[in-house]
């Protein structure tokens, strides 16, 4: 069986640096919403933590990925 993922539309994000041992960091805190709830309902968040060169390959990633999509709504 095939399961579908699930995919939760983003509320909002909030990005921090972070210093410390072993660092400098990044931290990503992103809030969702799962579909067909309550708008009322408190958002799911989720907090991410890396290190500055994952933080600038998941930005250079997003930038990709978000040209490739404006591509494809354009054709």
């Amino acid at each position: 069986m095939i399961s579908k993922p699930d995919i939760h539309p983003l509320a909002g994000f909030h990005i921090i640096p972070l210093p410390g041992p072993g660092g400098p960091y990044v931290v990503e805190i992103t809030g969702s919403r799962a579909e067909n709830v309550n708008p009322s309902s408190e958002p799911v968040m989720h907090t991410i933590g890396m290190r500055t060169k994952q933080a600038r390959s998941l930005a250079a990633a997003l930038l990709d990925v978000a040209e490739t999509a404006e591509a494809m709504a354009a054709e």
